[in-house]
This record gives structure tokens, C-alpha cells and sequence, in this order.
């Protein structure tokens, strides 16, 4: 009789065990993958650990897990926080996407901590999951001819896509490094090597920014803690040689990019047709190394172009730009002059990009990167000159800082939660900023932060996020990479604000700080 009912209790326990690790796989293949995914594996984690009872022993758990109960202050905060927030139902929205920040980490740390061995199984799941966003995203953009590779971001936004891909990354060497069949280190190092080449092709820049940062970090602290002298001034050199050919790199591009050899006294005054060309020089019309507006025969390219093209060179392409300045300016960023010959120049190729609206041959380049570091020179010069930010990726987010740090010098004490976004647009509104209706965040979640909770709420925050993690100081590899990159990611995003944020950093800090059960590893 006592036998059968231990082995009732030890298959429910079994069985609660499946769901838990269940549900948590769910989430982490949603992670990169799919907000419903998310969702479910979090009703599926909260039924199960409802279902299971022993409120008593959680409820022990819960009382003397000190980091647990800090790390609550962060949830905490929001909710004491919505006495300063006039529009409620944005603060309830607010605090209904951070609650994987509540369940996450207290379902964790009152559930059996987890093996190194389901740990592992979790990285995997995600790694796979990240894998198949990004080639389920690659498939579509080749097959509906998308002109912009951010859109292969298919479930998640683009900005969350990046940081999970520079994760997957390194979570894939960990996994090469800790397999023991030749097999799967083969795997995991081409997986690696998968997300690596990926985040190149599709030009997203502050992962590749995130990913090289870490390299080099983590090269670093390598090569001091190593004693082999050789082997020292080794790292040290390769680290020394890589920066520098990285930055002589950009320099010589951005040196070419911003020169011009143009000179008005002998420019050519008529096109070989015998038309008039009309010549411009203005430093914020600078690009690829020419003056957008020489070398000009309004004439020629008019007729050149409804020559080649189905739309009307008076009309707009895609983008909602007009052909006419499209069009100058990728003839321009080819070095070719802006008549008939010119356009005649043109592939059939470039006539696509050019009604689809891209404006600059660069951006198409087959490495995503160089047509990503192509358009934010053209940003920042264009922004330099004229304060033009409209579309403009870092020329917004500089407006954006600007307009939170005098809201926080307005409002020290907190504008309340969930009660950011209306406060940051009221102060554009006032400013009469030329994106005063865009109804954007700020793209910073320490901002947001200051402006939600005022200095003494953020400072409280930060003990919620840092205590934790000095208190159980895990020296996991993985972890280390993970809060490195959510700590940068954070100065350019409002990496909480969204489920897929949200979530992301729940999970994987509650998995190291408050669920994993291994032995400590060497960093």
C-alpha cells in the first residue's frame, strides 16, 4: 500500500516534471520565433506549477530566496509606480507585457533546480529555433523579391531578430565547445558559423556591433588571465591587428565616401548630346564621393528614363520618395552623370532598385552591412547639415534621448508607468520636433526607466537586476555573454517594452539565476 502510493506520487511528480520542461522549451523556441509560442509555454508553465501544489514547500522557497524577492522590487516598482500615471489602461498594458518578469523567475525558483543536462537541452531548442526564423525569414525575401532585409524579420521585430542571432552565436560555440561527439561540435560550429554570416548578409548592424564587442572582451580577459606569455602577446596581437583593420576599413570608406575630386572650372559644360548640364555643390549632397547634383541634364534623364521604366519619371516610387531624386542619386553613387548615357548605363537590375526606392547602389550590396553602413554616413551627413531625421534610424533615436533626458528633468520624480510614451510625445509635440506625431518610445530602456520611475525608482531597478547576480555571481559563459548583451542592447532599444524583449531576458536570467542547478563553470 505505502509503495503504491510512492510511486502514485513519484509519477505525478514525473509528469509535472515533462510539463515544466515542456513548457519551457515552448518558450524558448518562441523567443525567436513566435509571440504565441511565448504565450503558451507561459500558460502552460503557470497551469503546471498551479496544478502541482505543494504550496507549503514553494511557499518556504519563495520566503528565503532573498535574490528572488529583490528581483521582484523590479515588478514592484511598476506597480507602485501606477499612483503617477494618468492613463491606466496604458499602465495595465504596460505591466502585462513585463509579467514574464514575475512569472518566469518565481516558477523557477520554487521548481527542482535543472540539470546541466536540461539546461543544455533548452540552449538547443532555442538555437533550433532561432535557426528556422531566420531561414524561414531568408526563403520569404527571396521569394517575394523584398528590397529590404530587415523584413526577413518575420515574427518578432527586427531589433529583437539581431540580438537573438548574435546569442544563437555564441550560444552555439558553448554547445560546439561542450558536445563530446565529433559530430555534433561539427554542427553547432556550422550553426555558429550559420548565424555569424547571416548577421553580415542582412546588415544588422548592432548585433554584428554586440557580437564583436563581446569577441573582443572576452579575448581580452583570456589573454590577461592566461599565464603562457606567448600565448598572451598572441591574443593580444590579434586582437590589436582585428580592431585595426576594422577601423582602417571604415576609415578608408568613409575618407572615399566624403571625397570629391569635383572642380566647377573644369567640369564639362554640355552632355554628349549637346544639352546644358547644371552643376550643384552642397556638403550635405555629398555621396559615394560626388556631388549629387553635377553633372545634371534634367532633359536627358526625363525622356532617358520613361524610356526604360512603366513609371513616370514626375511620379513616386515605392517609398513614397520621387523618381526624379531617386534616381539622381543612385546615378550618382555609380559615378555616372545624370543625362541619357547615364541612364542608359543602367542595368536592368538597377531600374528595379531604383523603382522600389532605393536611392543608392550600395544599399543593395549582396553583404548587408556595407549597405547598412552606407546609409547611416548618408544619414548623418544629411542630418549634420540640414537637422533632417525623418526616417532616419540614428538621426531619430539622437531626437528621441534628447527629448526623454528633458522629460526627466521635468518630471523627477516619474512620469509613472506605461505613461512614457504619451510623456516623450507631449514633450516632441511642445518642441515642434519634426517626428512629434511618430508616437515612438525612446529607444533607450534606461530612459524609459528614469522617466517611468524618476532617479530613486531606476536606482531600485538596477539593485532588482544587479543583486541577483552578484549574490549567486554564476560564471556560466553563456550568462556572462547573455547580460552583456541585453546591458548594450538596452542603451538602443526598449528592450523590455515588448513581449519578445521581455521575455528574453526573463528567461534566460531566471534559467542561470534562479533555476539552473549545476556546478559552476570557468568563465
Amino acid at each position: 500500500m505505502i509503495l503504491e502510493l510512492q510511486n502514485r506520487v513519484s509519477s505525478r511528480e514525473q509528469v509535472h516534471r515533462m510539463c515544466y520542461l515542456f513548457a519551457l522549451s515552448v518558450i524558448a523556441a518562441g523567443i525567436p520565433f513566435s509571440r504565441f509560442l511565448m504565450s503558451l509555454g507561459g500558460v502552460l508553465l503557470v497551469l503546471n506549477w498551479v496544478m502541482e501544489g505543494k504550496w507549503r514547500q514553494k511557499a518556504d522557497i519563495l520566503l528565503h530566496n532573498k535574490p528572488l524577492r529583490v528581483f521582484l522590487l523590479l515588478m514592484a516598482v511598476h506597480v507602485v509606480f501606477l499612483i503617477f500615471a494618468p492613463r491606466f489602461k496604458d499602465s495595465i498594458k504596460d505591466i502585462w507585457i513585463k509579467i514574464p518578469l514575475l512569472y518566469l523567475p518565481v516558477i523557477m525558483a520554487s521548481s527542482s533546480p535543472l540539470t546541466k543536462k536540461e539546461v543544455n537541452g533548452l540552449l538547443k531548442v532555442y538555437v533550433m529555433a532561432t535557426l528556422v526564423s531566420i531561414a524561414w525569414g531568408w526563403i520569404a525575401y527571396i521569394a517575394h523579391h523584398w528590397m529590404e532585409k530587415r523584413m526577413m524579420a518575420l515574427f518578432i521585430s527586427y531589433a529583437r531578430l539581431e540580438i537573438n542571432i548574435c546569442f544563437a552565436f555564441f550560444v552555439s560555440l558553448y554547445l560546439a565547445w561542450k558536445a563530446v561527439p565529433a559530430a555534433q561540435k561539427a554542427v553547432y560550429g556550422v550553426l555558429s558559423a550559420v548565424f555569424l554570416v547571416f548577421l553580415i548578409y542582412s546588415g544588422f548592424l548592432t548585433g554584428l556591433i554586440l557580437l564583436l564587442v563581446i569577441v573582443m572582451v572576452f579575448s581580452v580577459m583570456h589573454a590577461y588571465r592566461c599565464r603562457n606569455k606567448t600565448v598572451k602577446i598572441m591574443i593580444y596581437s590579434l586582437v590589436f591587428l582585428f580592431v585595426s583593420g576594422v577601423g582602417v576599413y571604415f576609415t578608408i570608406v568613409t575618407y572615399r565616401y566624403f571625397s570629391s575630386s569635383f572642380n566647377m572650372d573644369t567640369a564639362a559644360v554640355y552632355t554628349a548630346d549637346g544639352h546644358v548640364y547644371t552643376h550643384q555643390v552642397r556638403p550635405q549632397e555629398l555621396e559615394n564621393g560626388s556631388y549629387i547634383f553635377t553633372y545634371v541634364c534634367e532633359e536627358e534623364l526625363e525622356q532617358a528614363w520613361n524610356k526604360r521604366s512603366h513609371i513616370n519619371y514626375k511620379d513616386t516610387v515605392a517609398n513614397g520618395f520621387s523618381v526624379q531624386s531617386t534616381l539622381i542619386r543612385y546615378l550618382n553613387s555609380k559615378h555616372l552623370k545624370k543625362d541619357r548615357l547615364g541612364v542608359e548605363a543602367l542595368t536592368e537590375q538597377d531600374i528595379h532598385n531604383i523603382e522600389n526606392g532605393t536611392a543608392n547602389y550600395n544599399y543593395r550590396h549582396s553583404w548587408g552591412l556595407v549597405g547598412r553602413y552606407y546609409s547611416v554616413l548618408w544619414e548623418m551627413n544629411d542630418y549634420c547639415h540640414t537637422g533632417y531625421i525623418a526616417g532616419y534610424s540614428l538621426p531619430q533615436r539622437f531626437e528621441l534621448w534628447n527629448a526623454s533626458l528633458r522629460v526627466i528633468r521635468r518630471h523627477p520624480l516619474g512620469v509613472g508607468t506605461g505613461n512614457t510614451r504619451y510623456a516623450l510625445c507631449q514633450e516632441l509635440v511642445n518642441s515642434n520636433s519634426p517626428i512629434k506625431y511618430s508616437n515612438m518610445k525612446s529607444h533607450n530602456e534606461y530612459l524609459s526607466l528614469l522617466m517611468a520611475f524618476g532617479c530613486v525608482g531606476f536606482i531600485i531597478c538596477l539593485i532588482a537586476v544587479f543583486y541577483p547576480v552578484v549574490h549567486k555571481r554564476p560564471s556560466a559563459f553563456v550568462f556572462s555573454v547573455f547580460m552583456i548583451i541585453m546591458l548594450l542592447s538596452m542603451l538602443t532599444e526598449d528592450s523590455l517594452d515588448q513581449q519578445d524583449g521581455a521575455t528574453l531576458f526573463a528567461f534566460f536570467y531566471a534559467l542561470y539565476i534562479f533555476a539552473d542547478g549545476t556546478e559552476r563553470e570557468p568563465a
